[in-house]
């Protein structure tokens, strides 16, 4: 019922996101050499290839699962 009464969605997950934007920034540039600009370029690409990844994993599962494989 919380989502049902949320008026700002992206405001309200706005924390969870800045906190994984963060923690790609991290990775990406853990010793803090990089250019601001180039640390979020960079960021936003491991953000991207993650998800790939997530949406790969998810289609191999959905895949096995069809067959009747456990995952």
């Amino acid at each position: 019922m919380s989502w049902a009464r949320t008026v700002d969605r992206s405001g309200r997950t706005a924390p969870a996101r800045a906190a994984a934007l963060a923690r790609f920034e991290t990775q990406v540039d853990p010793d803090g050499v990089l250019s601001a600009d180039e640390r979020a370029r960079r960021a936003e690409y491991a953000f991207k290839a993650h998800m790939q990844q997530m949406a790969v994993r998810s289609v191999k599962v959905r895949q096995a699962r069809r067959r009747g494989e456990s995952a």
